[in-house]
């Protein structure tokens, strides 16, 4: 999801370097507010201030015209060098021309609703559009709530665009913060205007998009080589262990199967890590499973026994694969049973201390690969299904059940992810394709190796 920032609330008498700023920190889009104290109450700026904007910054402008009768003006915004004009629909009296108008001096069209305009005024304008704006706040006033009904708004507008098949964008305006951003994402919006969170007294322009990013997709730590992803992974693990250990005398600990984790376990059981650790009050579980026998070269468990459970002495009790033996189905329900039956599912699901997890080249988590979501019943914990792509059946935990945890922690590794992983942490929220996107617990980080 894109970041614009609005700069309604930066300091006018420094306006270039705020803009400068904003684009440095890594902000996608500027967002301009013109409003006209007529359409809205209050009067801020015009065409001059966005070419001067447009000026200081290589990033597309946008210019958000709260302004009674919008078409006069049209020609100057195009001369500023918007790359984006929105109207609103409660503004032109004739949308189409007004649309058509945009479309003709070479700039994107968006239009925008207020909170209590119908969204069926839009669906016949919905194929001429490149956005669509939803206000979150009334217009007018930076540093208004966020108004929760706005999320089903953009589910819909979501559902609207889907249907007919539109590239559109979804942009929200207003009261996005880092208590609202995660939740404006998942409703399905593309691009967020964000004012206060990024223009504040409280800290800077770098540190308030930073801020915005850890919430809306937890925190991404970059590492140079394999040898520091281990090293910062086996850290991260050992102090929540210690923590979980510390609180409730216990660590449940979620292993994921591939490659990397088995670096990661190595590492663990290594004499630099495995003494600090007290592995007897370690429980652990995995968080996907193939449907082979435990002892398979290609088993989940088996890598895990091999790297982590026998060379740190994890004790029996505390071990749990998924029984393959009774078969896929009845092994999902089995494994089900006995999370339960550890860690209680009243009136939550179970809550793991830390699941971890890696990300595929498609995207997928888990054993969740793009299109199987919809599928998946949602008041299941694990589940089994069968993976077209890989013609196999896999075990896995849920969506549900991943999102309970009170920490989840991907670990990326590979050059061939890159691209991937940017898709993922940045672009639109669209997890029935990225099935990384659905994860969002309490705290999510990103350990993160991607150079060759």
């Amino acid at each position: 999801m894109y970041l614009a920032p609005s700069i309604l609330t930066a300091d006018f008498a420094n306006l270039g370097q705020q803009v400068r700023a904003a684009e440095q920190a890594g902000a996608e889009w500027m967002h301009l507010d013109v409003m006209d104290g007529h359409f809205v109450p209050n009067m801020s700026f015009g065409a001059m201030v966005c070419a001067g904007v447009k000026q200081s910054c290589a990033i597309p402008c946008e210019a958000h015209l709260m302004v009674s009768n919008p078409d006069p003006y049209l020609k100057d915004y195009a001369a500023a060098g918007m790359k984006r004009l929105i109207v609103h629909v409660e503004a032109c009296e004739h949308l189409y021309s007004t649309l058509q108008q945009i479309k003709a001096l070479g700039m994107q069209a968006g239009v925008a609703l207020n909170p209590l305009t119908p969204l069926g005024l839009l669906e016949e304008a919905l194929p001429l559009l490149d956005l669509v704006l939803i206000m979150s706040v009334e217009p007018g006033f930076g540093g208004q709530a966020f108004i929760p009904a706005a999320l089903g708004r953009i589910r819909r507008m979501r559902q609207m665009l889907d249907a007919i098949g539109s590239s559109a964008q979804i942009e929200v305006d207003g009261g996005v913060n880092v208590s609202t951003i995660r939740q404006v994402r998942e409703a399905g919006a593309d691009i967020v205007v964000v004012g206060s969170a990024v223009y504040s007294p409280k800290y800077s322009v770098a540190e308030g998009i930073a801020r915005l990013r850890t919430a809306m997709r937890g925190e991404v730590h970059r590492h140079t080589n394999t040898a520091a992803l281990m090293q910062a992974c086996a850290q991260q693990i050992t102090d929540i262990a210690r923590q979980a250990i510390t609180e409730r005398g216990v660590c449940h600990l979620a292993l994921s199967g591939g490659n990397t984790p088995k670096q990661l376990y190595s590492t663990l059981a290594s004499a630099q890590w495995h003494g600090q650790l007290d592995w007897t009050r370690i429980h652990v579980w995995l968080s996907d499973e193939r449907n082979v026998p435990s002892a398979h070269a290609d088993s989940n468990f088996n890598s895990a026994n091999m790297a982590l459970i026998q060379p740190c002495g994890i004790p029996a009790q505390n071990v749990h694969r998924v029984q393959t033996e009774l078969g896929a189905a009845a092994a999902a329900a089995a494994y089900e049973a006995e999370l339960v039956a550890q860690l209680g599912a009243s009136p939550t699901p179970p809550v793991f201390d830390l699941i971890l997890l890696g990300m595929g080249d498609d995207g997928h988590t888990a054993s969740l690969f793009p299109g199987t979501l919809a599928t998946l019943p949602a008041e299941r914990l694990v589940v089994a299904h069968r993976t077209e792509k890989l013609n196999a059946e896999r075990i896995t935990f849920t969506p549900k059940l991943i999102n309970a945890a009170r920490e989840a922690m991907f670990l990326v590794s590979g050059a061939s992810k890159a691209a991937m992983l940017e898709r993922v942490l940045n672009g639109p929220y669209r997890p029935n394709d990225l099935p990384a996107q659905i994860v969002v617990p309490a705290k999510l980080s990103w350990q993160v190796w991607v150079n060759e």
